[in-house]
């Protein structure tokens, strides 16, 4: 979104060092250059994966190389401002999915340079016959020697390239044959084309985009050959971030309170692309112009990149695994600091607010709830239970993983939102502490979350976390509230005041110990202090105090804060029962204030006002 700031990430350096032998080579690159360009990608800041946009070289002039004698073998070397991380294909070689293409081979026509990640043994050694690199329509037998233009036998028109640094790739013994001028059966302007695709990047360490401000990060290609390198400051990407959540009507509950499936959702976790192509399917479903996953250049908006097709030669390491990802992106909920006792129950699928034109209610995107952080696509099912929703799961742990796995055509273009309200669950039990109180809190992240942040074999894509943890619902406990209107240590009177926690009764409720705060209001009122703990456990006394020893010389109301249900009190003032004038008394039972917490905080003015549903007696006193 335009409101967060860009980074850009670039190959720092990308260094053609050529080994070249004899003078005849060196001759071919006299009036031989390139131009280079890139059309930037836009990279999740949480990516550690992020696909950097193709660099390509378009090349022109030079002497195409003799009939017979070997094409210059070049390496190229991508140097990125931070790590590369294009998949490790396995084995100590280092050859990763990075690859180089020459001429823009289509489909089906692909053939690669043996890989081995050596610098010797990885080399296409090929041989010219004089009409350069860039006419690509005469075949030959590229290892056999000068005499062997073998008809239908096609160049080798990629190479594999092997990390040779955090990050840095080379791709080894690129073959590189000027095209030199025209020639009379090719009246086209000759040029080589070369494209580097499948690199990826940390764009993670690039640290999380704010604001407005933007900034660039740069290429630079150079070559020990000596031939211009034109516009050789490029752009591969624009980093900034991928996800913004927010959470909303977040609930705030009460431990002696069940909650139950048919409950109301006790908070809605809202995420939103931070850019339209933040979330993308594993493969694409739609190619412009009739390209495929193993066309040069072809817009993909999926998270794998460029895959081979047709190819002839084959890979080291593992080439199956070339330009892959392993899924769709996945966006993890981490409910954090969840209470004991608490089972969450969230949808199986979520759908974007974004409709598909012309569709009616069909939406644009669709995530599905899947059993693994970074392992294998598996659905979750539905639980089968009494009163739940419909498309309802509860989690096993604390996390849940949503995967992409529909997308029109449209959702590239655009910038979804989604929306999990979340169902939690509990059986009130304050007696054994269940459920735990407290807050909870809810982070929202890209997923997998990773620390492997180097080039390796691990899942791709993955990422950071990187969101603040949002505030969720609560936990509170239930509370007795007890209001003692009138007490006083003045003129020779003194006050008894008796807490009687009531818990224990023969109707089998769990008894709930607890302490007592109380609270002062008149003259010469203290600070509010707590009790001990006050319990209905057999042969324990009930609290009994004198106002005299707990606030001297005051006058006037109590209220008594209780941490458990069930409380009732009695006050009994008196001047004493000896002497003239002697014998004035008067006792009380404590009157209760319906709980504030069951009443959004608030104290109710009504005494008639118990909100459903009660945590106390609806006693009068």
């Amino acid at each position: 979104m335009a409101d967060f700031k860009k980074f850009a990430v670039t190959v720092a350096g990308l260094t053609c060092m050529l080994g070249l032998t004899g003078a005849a080579n060196a001759q071919n690159f006299v009036g031989f250059a390139c131009n280079a360009t890139a059309t930037p990608f836009d990279m999740r800041a949480e990516g550690i994966t992020e696909q950097a946009g193709d660099v390509v070289l378009t090349c022109t002039g030079g002497t195409a190389t003799p009939l017979g004698l070997q094409i210059p073998a070049v390496n190229v070397t991508v140097s990125l401002n931070t790590n590369l991380t294009s998949r490790l294909l396995g084995g100590s070689t280092n050859l990763t999915d990075a690859l180089l293409l020459i001429n823009e081979p289509a489909p089906n026509t692909q053939s690669f340079c043996p890989a081995s990640g050596s610098t010797v043994a990885n080399q296409c050694i090929e041989f010219g016959f004089g009409t350069g690199g860039g006419q690509g329509t005469q075949t030959y037998n590229p290892q056999a020697g000068p005499q062997a233009n073998v008809p239908n036998t096609p160049r080798f028109n990629g190479v594999q390239g092997t990390l040779v640094g955090p990050s840095q790739v080379t791709f080894f013994g690129v073959p590189i044959d000027p095209p030199g001028a025209p020639i009379a059966q090719n009246t086209n302007a000759p040029t080589l084309t070369l494209r580097i695709t499948n690199i990826r990047a940390n764009a993670s360490a690039l640290g999380a985009p704010t604001g407005f401000s933007t900034s660039s990060v740069f290429e630079t290609v150079s070559t020990s050959a000596g031939f211009p390198i034109n516009n050789n400051v490029q752009t591969v990407g624009s980093v900034r971030r991928g996800l913004i959540s927010s959470i909303a009507t977040v609930g705030s509950f009460q431990q002696c309170v069940s909650r139950t499936v048919g409950s109301s959702s006790s908070e809605t976790i809202t995420f939103t692309e931070g850019f339209a192509t933040a979330t993308k399917l594993r493969t694409p479903i739609f190619f412009p112009g009739g390209a495929t996953l193993s066309t040069p250049g072809a817009t993909l908006n999926s998270e794998s990149q460029f895959v081979p097709n047709g190819v002839q030669g084959g890979f080291a390491g593992g080439g199956t695994a070339i330009g892959t990802a392993d899924f769709a992106t996945r966006v993890r909920l981490t409910f954090n600091s969840l209470q004991t006792g608490v089972t969450i129950y969230v949808p199986t699928t979520i759908q974007s607010n974004q409709l598909v034109a012309g569709a009616g209610t069909a939406p644009s995107e669709i995530l599905t709830l899947t059993s693994t952080e970074g392992g294998v696509f598996s659905a979750v099912s539905s639980s089968s239970v009494t009163g739940l929703p419909a498309n309802y799961s509860a989690l096993s742990g604390n996390i849940a993983v949503y995967e992409v796995t529909t997308q029109s055509i449209s959702s590239p273009f655009t910038i979804e939102s989604f929306s999990v309200p979340v169902i939690s669950v509990f059986t009130a039990n304050p007696g054994v502490n269940t459920p735990s109180l407290g807050l909870s809190s809810v982070s929202v992240d890209f997923a997998p979350l990773s620390t492997v942040i180097t080039a390796a074999a691990s899942p791709i894509p993955r990422f950071v976390p990187s969101s603040t943890p949002m505030t969720g619902f609560s936990i509170n406990s239930c509370q007795s509230v007890l209001l003692f209107p009138f007490l006083s240590n003045l003129a020779g009177f003194d006050t008894g005041i008796a807490i009687s926690n009531t818990s224990r009764d023969p109707f089998g409720t769990v008894p709930q110990p607890g302490t007592c705060t109380l609270n002062f209001y008149g003259t010469a009122e203290p600070a509010p202090m707590t009790t001990n703990i006050v319990s209905a456990a057999i042969n324990v006394p009930p609290y009994t105090n004198l106002v005299s020893n707990l606030a001297p010389g005051f006058q006037g109301y109590m209220i008594a804060q209780c941490r458990f249900q069930y409380a009732h009190g009695f006050a009994f003032i008196t001047d004493g029962f000896t002497g003239p004038g002697r014998g004035l008394s008067q006792g009380y039972l404590a009157l209760i204030i319906p709980d504030p917490t069951a009443n959004a905080g608030s104290r109710s003015a009504s005494n008639a006002n118990f909100p459903a549903p009660n945590t106390g007696e609806g006693l009068t006193n």
